[in-house]
């Protein structure tokens, strides 16, 4: 098939997607330690530095089906190939950022082309290895890359921006970008042109599309919300618990006596009146 890889360049096919996928997951924690040197020399309240990072995962989240759609309607190494793109352009921009509201804009951009490569990547790999173990341990490997660029991504954060800067955490992807583009052109075959002709459901994708946005979206704001009022009832509840195992406290103990004498004493003036 026209849209299959050669055997022969199997293993440089698993080693452009886990690539691919390392660079995705990657940018997903490598901000993190960056964003107080983004806050001090952009001059941005907290409230909006968290976008640098919530941007990302919530164009990544909400485009992430639409990309394997697209992937398997235009082809895969065509989708990669944008994405990687995107992601690479979207970087330099974020690197160059003068303002909050650019670089926000440009994360939202990698997330945008992140949500192209990461399944286009999967698919790749689906179509390459032959089903059973072949493929179980290529994608195993993918998995494996995946689970520790985080990690790396943190250590990575921390070792750019103490050395040339928060910049280079967005400027590092700039010729790793280019380097797979290269590659993908170099190891994928090309892709088959009927597959262009195929029907494109661009309502479905849209409604699609439109959900899970609102999904990431509400996961993003909605949780550290709810987690916040859980914490203020949980203190609640353990106050509660407390009072009842231990009993009145000895302040209140003491200050009960004490209203009563004062109502009887306002009651009979005459026991504190002078004879």
């Amino acid at each position: 098939m026209s849209h299959q890889l050669v055997p022969r360049s199997k293993g440089a096919v698993l080693a452009l997607a886990c690539a691919a996928q390392f660079m995705v997951v990657l940018d997903i924690a490598i901000v993190n330690v960056a964003l107080p040197s983004i806050q001090n020399e952009l001059g941005v309240g907290q409230s909006t530095l968290q976008w640098v990072v919530i941007a990302y995962g919530l164009l990544l989240g909400g485009f992430l089906m639409f990309g394997g759609r697209l992937a398997d309607l235009i082809g895969r190494r065509r989708i990669l190939v944008a994405g990687l793109a995107i992601f690479s352009a979207a970087s330099l921009l974020a690197g160059l950022s003068q303002s909050a509201g650019l670089l926000i804009t440009a994360r939202g951009l990698q997330g945008f082309g992140a949500a192209l490569i990461a399944p286009t990547a999967l698919s790749i790999l689906a179509v390459t290895f032959a089903e059973g173990h072949e493929r179980n341990r290529a994608l195993g490997i993918f998995g494996a890359v995946g689970g520790t660029s985080a990690s790396i991504g943190v250590i990575a954060s921390g070792l750019l921006t103490d050395g040339p800067g928060w910049r280079w955490v967005f400027f590092i992807n700039v010729p790793i970008g280019v380097l797979l583009i290269g590659s993908a052109f170099a190891v994928l075959a090309r892709d088959s042109a009927q597959r262009s002709k195929s029907k494109f459901d661009a309502a479905g994708a849209t409604t699609i599309t439109g959900g899970l946005l609102l999904l990431v979206y509400a996961l993003n704001r909605g949780v550290p919300f709810f987690l916040s009022n859980r914490e203020a009832q949980v203190s609640q509840d353990i106050q509660r618990l407390a009072l009842a195992v231990t009993g009145p406290s000895p302040t209140a103990a003491v200050a009960r006596p004490t209203e009563k004498v004062a109502k009887g004493a306002a009651k009979n003036k005459s026991l504190f009146a002078w004879r």
